[in-house]
């Protein structure tokens, strides 16, 4: 893959975290949820995964 592929595919991940940050653990708080709820845990350990690789992608570009 050549590098633009890279910054592409990074800035799709990028873009699924903000996505899962924003609808799973977002939403859940301003409904009242605790940061123990397993929904909240879950969208925050998803979203932190895809900034990862992300970064990752970033960085072979």
């Amino acid at each position: 893959m050549n590098p633009r592929h890279y910054k592409t595919g990074a800035q799709w991940l990028r873009e699924l975290g903000l996505l899962t940050a924003g609808s799973l653990v977002i939403q859940k708080i301003v409904t009242g949820a605790s940061l123990t709820d397993p929904v909240v845990i879950t969208g925050i350990v998803v979203a932190g995964i895809l900034y990862l690789l992300a970064t990752r992608l970033l960085l072979k570009s």
